[in-house]
C-alpha cells in the first residue's frame, strides 16, 4: 500500500469518524461495524492492496476472541488492536477453518475485551489473483461484492456495515461503489475515488476504463451507465430503466437510493465468477451481452427490485422463508414491472411460460409456472416457507414463489398490498425482517384472516389441478369443477366462449372437491375455461363437454 493512500485513510480517521461506532442515519439503533478502507487496485497484477480500520459495536459480555471471515483469495492478513487499551498489546491471529472460499480467523487478545466498550482494530492484507463468486480483479475490469465473497474482513455474524472507502486506481480508470460519492473531479482525475456508506450495506465496487452516460429520471435523480465500450443505443436503455424504476417505485415506495448505476462487467471473467446480473446498494452489475441485445424488462425489473428486497430489506437468517423476501420478492417486482410497462397480456405470458430471453442468475431458464412444473415433476418440490439453501430452493422461489406473491397481492387487493410493502420497505430499510413477521404485517395490514392462504400456499407443496364438466340447457350452462386432494381454496374466473366469438366471464369460489356452477349464456357455448388469464398457479385443467 502506498504511503499516499494510507495518509488519506488517516486523514479520515483524524476527523473523528472512527471514534465511536455510529448508527446509519436512515436506520437509528442498528449498530453495525464501521469500516475505513483504503483500497489500491492493481489491475494488471490482478491484485488488491488494502489497509483499514474497523470499529466493532460494544458487547454486553466480555470477549476473549473475535471472529473474522475473509476470502481465501486474499492473504497476508494482519490485525492490530487500537482500542480499548485493555485489549491492546500482544494478540494472536489464528486461522481456524476454511470452508469453500471462506477463511475464518480468530483474533485472540492477551486480555479479554471488556463489555460495554467498542473495539477498534487496524488491519492490512492483499491478494485477489484468483476469481471468486462476484469477485474479479483484472485489466478488463474489476468487481467485488460481499454478497458472495468476503473481500474485506467481515466481523462475526455481521454481514452489513457502514464504511468510508477510498480507492486508488490507474489514471483514466473510474470506480463506482455503493454509498455516496464524496471525491471531487481533481481527486478522480488522479485516480482517487472516495465513497461514504451510511446505511448498513454489503460493500460492492467495480472499476475499469469506463465510458459513462447519464440521464435524469422524472424525479430528477440520476441513472448512469458505466460501459466498457461505446454503445450508441444506451440512451434508450436508460430511459427504459427509468420506466422500470418508476413502476417499482409505485409498487414498493421511494427507492432506498436516489441514484442508480448500471455497471458493465467483463463477460468472460464474470461468467467464471457466477455473475450474470447482481444488485447492490444503488447499482446493478450486468454483462455486456445484456446491454447489446434488446432491453429485457423482466431482467432489469428483477435486479432493480433487489434495491428494496434483499439489498435494503433482508430476511432474517433462519430455516423459514429462505429466498422468499429476496429472490421471490424481486421476481414479483419483475412481474409487476412487466405488467405496468408492457401490459397484462405480456404479464400473463410471463406467468405461464416465462419472459422471452430472460435467464436469471444461471438458475432459472424461464421463471414461470411451466418451469415450476418441471421442478415438481423431478420430485424436487418443497413448501415455500421451508425452501432449502440449494439450487432447487432457489428455483422454487423464482418460479412458484413469485406467482404466489402475485396471487397474495390480488387476494388482499393490489392497493392494499402496495401499501403494506411500502410500509415494510420503509420501516425495515437497512434491517432484517423474518418471514413470519412479514406474513404478520400482511395480515395486519389487510385486516383479513389469511391463515387459509398461508397454509395452502406456503406450508404445503403443489398447486391445484381442475377438471371441468359442463352442459348447456337453453340460456344456462350447468357445470362442475373438480379437484383432487389436497383441495385448494381459490376464486377463479370461468370463461364461456361462444361459437360466433361471444364470451361471458364470472367468478366462482372453489373450496372443496367439487364446485357446481350455473352461468347465464345467451349464445351457443363451444368451450368453458377455468382461470383463462392464469391468475392462480395451477396445472393445466382437463375440460370436457358433457353432464356435470
Amino acid at each position: 500500500m502506498t504511503r499516499y493512500l494510507w495518509s488519506i485513510l488517516l486523514g479520515w480517521v483524524c476527523v473523528g469518524v472512527c471514534a465511536e461506532p455510529h448508527q446509519a442515519a436512515d436506520n437509528p439503533g442498528n449498530a453495525v461495524p464501521q469500516y475505513q478502507l483504503a483500497i489500491k487496485i492493481v489491475p494488471a497484477a490482478h491484485r488488491l492492496e488494502i489497509n483499514g480500520e474497523v470499529v466493532l459495536p460494544p458487547s454486553s459480555a466480555t470477549r476473549s476472541s473475535l471472529e473474522f471471515h475473509l476470502s481465501s483469495a486474499l492473504h497476508d492478513f494482519e490485525v492490530a488492536v487500537l482500542a480499548p487499551p485493555a485489549g491492546a498489546g500482544a494478540t494472536r491471529l489464528v486461522k481456524e477453518t476454511t470452508i469453500d472460499d471462506v477463511v475464518t480467523w480468530s483474533l485472540q487478545p492477551s486480555k479479554p475485551f471488556p463489555a460495554g466498550e467498542p473495539i477498534r482494530l487496524q488491519f492490512s492484507y492483499s491478494g485477489g489473483e484468483e476469481i471468486r463468486p462476484l469477485f474479479y480483479i483484472g485489466k478488463e475490469g474489476s468487481f467485488a461484492s460481499s454478497f458472495e465473497t468476503a473481500w474485506y474482513p467481515m466481523a462475526g455474524d455481521y454481514d452489513r456495515c457502514t464504511a468510508k472507502m477510498v480507492f486508488l486506481v490507474p489514471r483514466k480508470h473510474s470506480v463506482i461503489a455503493n454509498g455516496r460519492r464524496v471525491s471531487g473531479p481533481q481527486e478522480e482525475e488522479r485516480g482517487e475515488f472516495s465513497f461514504e456508506v451510511i446505511q448498513p450495506s454489503h460493500l460492492t465496487f467495480a472499476a475499469a476504463r469506463y465510458r459513462i452516460e447519464r440521464r435524469k429520471d422524472a424525479q430528477g435523480n440520476t441513472i448512469a451507465a458505466y460501459l466498457l465500450k461505446r454503445r450508441p443505443g444506451i440512451g434508450e436503455y436508460l430511459e427504459k430503466c427509468a420506466q422500470v424504476k418508476a413502476a417499482l417505485t409505485q409498487e414498493f415506495g421511494p427507492s432506498p437510493w436516489r441514484d442508480l448505476a448500471v455497471v458493465e462487467t467483463p463477460a468472460k471473467p464474470s461468467r467464471k465468477a457466477g455473475l450474470l446480473g447482481a444488485a447492490a446498494e444503488g447499482l446493478i452489475l450486468v454483462l455486456g451481452p445484456f446491454l447489446d441485445g434488446d432491453f429485457n424488462t423482466a431482467f432489469y425489473g428483477h435486479e432493480l427490485s433487489h434495491q428494496w428486497w434483499g439489498v435494503s430489506v433482508n430476511g432474517k437468517p433462519g430455516p423459514r422463508g429462505l429466498f422468499m423476501l429476496d429472490e421471490a420478492m424481486a421476481q414479483y417486482g419483475s412481474l409487476r414491472a412487466v405488467e405496468m410497462v408492457e401490459g397484462p397480456d405480456v404479464a400473463e405470458s410471463y406467468r405461464r411460460t416465462g419472459y422471452p430471453g430472460y435467464v436469471h442468475a444461471g438458475y432459472v431458464p424461464d421463471a414461470s409456472a411451466q418451469a415450476y412444473l418441471k421442478t415438481e415433476a423431478r420430485s424436487m418440490d418443497q413448501p415455500l416457507s421451508a425452501l432449502q439453501p440449494d439450487s432447487y430452493g432457489r428455483q422454487l422461489a423464482d418460479t412458484k414463489g413469485f406467482l404466489v406473491l402475485d396471487l397474495l397481492s390480488r387476494t388482499v387487493g393490489r392497493e392494499v398490498f402496495r401499501r403494506i410493502l411500502q410500509d415494510v420497505a420503509s420501516r425495515y430499510a437497512g434491517n432484517e425482517i423474518s418471514w413470519d413477521e412479514f406474513l404478520e404485517e400482511v395480515q395486519k395490514g389487510s385486516g383479513a384472516n389469511l391463515t387459509w392462504f398461508y397454509q395452502q400456499w406456503f406450508e404445503r407443496e403443489g398447486v391445484p389441478q381442475w377438471g371441468v364438466t359442463w352442459r348447456q340447457a337453453g340460456n344456462l350452462v350447468f357445470g362442475a369443477i373438480r379437484q383432487p386432494p389436497p383441495y385448494f381454496r381459490a376464486e377463479v374466473d370461468v370463461l364461456l366462449e361462444g361459437e360466433d366469438g361471444q364470451n361471458w366471464v364470472e367468478t366462482v369460489e372453489l373450496q372443496a372437491e367439487s364446485t357446481v356452477f350455473v352461468l347465464p349464456a345467451g349464445f351457443k357455448v363451444r368451450a368453458v375455461t377455468v382461470d383463462p388469464r392464469f391468475l392462480v398457479p395451477h396445472r393445466p385443467p382437463s375440460v370436457q363437454p358433457g353432464r356435470p
